[in-house]
């Protein structure tokens, strides 16, 4: 026929001639010569026409290349399937090999190689008019990486998930340690886009609705993203492309797409291994997780306690933790988990010793900034609460979300989300403002995860406090500064978010003290 209409449409149209911008390519899967072919497709539903005038022909399949190897913890079999290692073998796509005497698999996921879609992955294309399923492919494999395909219309959303059922990590998560890390997914992506396209990340935990964690918006060069799980459950991890917002006619932005370079997953429940980390063998010839704040010796593969003054650290999954020095001003806790201020510091001057106490600041506290305002004029404040000291380093600072209670009667509603650390950060609208019973707590983030250490320097680890983002000190008494890192990634913070907090004695100044901000 010469005329098409899409669904709900009152008349037919005229079917436009074919472009580049109508097909799309993908591969084979591996046939029993290790080669697989180029194929190009139409994008479906097919409503150009190429056997108009000037119209584009679908370019000729069957261009036959060497298959990519198998990805990181497989091998092939028989046949021409690459096959996961049995447990106690690793293997980096090649063969399976046996791990070492005294040594362990890491269980895992990657997936590098993009000739088939893993069998625990899947793909879609949600409508970006009523939001309904379309039961084809949004995603297209293709050699090195996987891309998003052409969609019906522009702003068709391409989904691509995984799902992991759970999670196995090598010890138990600890109650004080700095990271309550279960696993971590990792992915390197590029955004090719001439318009304003987006990209999300979404998580769904048992599966419930997927939750965004984070968006890139227009073209981002190849770049990679970590996410950190901290709940052992089926998780499922998912990467929605749309091209463009708009509804148009046709296919205008087809070559804009988001391609996928490699995926890795840690501590996966049944997973694979692509190396064998040492560990602490038993009479059976097994091995077993060293106790807490315990680190494998190299030599001997036996477990021993990290000394007082250093912590254990690394994450299992990327190879073998070890005993590392606790920064300046700060001492190892009972568990060798991490370091932390016992609310006290000593400071050698010339003919004397200066003794503070902290101690005021081990239960915590909390202070707004100035009021800000929206384009509308609505008043809000940043509210910042801090525990810097104490507790041999559980974190006591809390900030919520109770956007969702707010709105509710008393009593009902979901249960506050709540982050817990040394330093937090929330967007406080005032009761008055909104109309509700209670202030409004919204966005909370965690600024101070790890605490670098407690010096009188202005520059420890790679983080800096310039003293001229503060007003004059005493001469004599110089400040004391806790320095921070924060394990929350962002774009504009690809390594975490960094914290100073400048603690100033004045001795013409007693009491309580004050907190602000610079």
């Amino acid at each position: 026929p010469v005329r098409s209409a899409e669904p709900g449409s009152a008349s037919c149209k005229r079917r436009p001639p074919c472009t580049d911008k109508d097909y799309f390519y993908t591969h084979t899967a591996c046939d029993a010569r290790g080669e697989t072919q180029l194929m190009f497709k139409w994008a479906e539903p097919k409503i150009c026409s190429e056997e108009l005038p000037q119209a584009a022909q679908l370019p000729p399949s069957g261009v036959k290349s060497r298959c990519p190897p198998c990805n990181p913890g497989f091998a092939k079999g028989n046949g021409t399937l690459c096959q996961p290692c049995p447990y106690g073998t690793y293997s980096n796509g090649s063969g399976c090999l046996s791990c070492p005497a005294g040594t362990e698999p890491v269980l895992g996921l990657e997936y590098k190689w993009w000739n088939v879609l893993p069998p625990n992955m899947e793909t879609t294309v949600l409508s970006g008019i009523n939001f309904e399923y379309k039961g084809m492919a949004g995603w297209e494999v293709a050699g090195d990486y996987i891309y998003t395909a052409a969609g019906a219309s522009d702003n068709d959303f391409m989904i691509l998930t995984l799902v992991v059922p759970g999670f196995s990590p090598p010890s138990p998560v600890l109650e004080d340690a700095e990271s309550k890390e279960v696993a971590r997914i990792t992915f390197v992506f590029e955004t090719i886009c001439s318009v304003s396209c987006e990209l999300y990340f979404m998580v769904g935990v048992n599966s419930r609705t997927n939750t965004p964690v984070e968006t890139w918006t227009g073209p981002k060069g190849k770049q990679s993203y970590t996410y950190v799980v901290e709940k052992n459950a089926t998780m499922s991890f998912t990467w929605a492309f749309q091209r463009t917002p708009y509804h148009e006619a046709g296919r205008r932005y087809t070559s804009d797409v988001a391609k996928l370079y490699s995926v890795n997953v840690t501590n996966v429940l049944g997973g694979v291994a692509s190396f064998c980390r040492r560990c602490a063998p038993e009479p059976a010839g097994s091995c077993a997780p060293c106790p807490p704040g315990n680190a494998v010796d190299r030599g001997s593969g036996a477990c021993h306690p990290c000394p007082a003054g250093t912590y254990l650290r690394g994450h299992p999954s990327d190879g073998t933790p070890a005993c590392h020095p606790c920064g300046p001003g700060t001492r190892s806790n009972q568990l060798r988990s991490l370091c932390y201020s016992d609310c006290s510091f000593s400071l050698p001057l010339p003919g004397r010793l200066l003794r503070y106490d902290f101690s005021g600041l081990a239960a915590g506290a909390a202070f707004a900034s100035g009021p800000g305002f929206t384009a509308k004029g609505l008043k809000y404040f940043h509210l910042f609460s801090l525990s810097l000291c104490g507790h041999q380093g559980r974190k006591m600072a809390s900030c919520a979300d109770n956007v969702t209670d707010a709105r509710r009667p008393a009593g009902r509603g979901d249960p506050a989300r709540v982050v817990t650390s040394y330093v937090c950060q929330s967007v406080l609208v005032p009761p008055d403002v909104m109309g509700y019973k209670t202030a409004v707590s919204s966005q909370p983030v965690s600024l101070a995860d790890r605490l670098l250490g407690v010096t009188t320097g202005s520059t420890l680890d790679g983080v800096t406090s310039s003293p001229e983002h503060f007003p004059p000190g005493h001469p004599d008494l110089p400040d004391v500064i806790f320095f921070y890192r924060s394990n929350d990634v962002t774009q504009p913070c690809s390594g975490g978010r960094a914290t100073a907090i400048r603690l100033r004695c004045d001795p013409l100044r007693p009491g309580t003290g004050t907190l602000a901000v610079p």
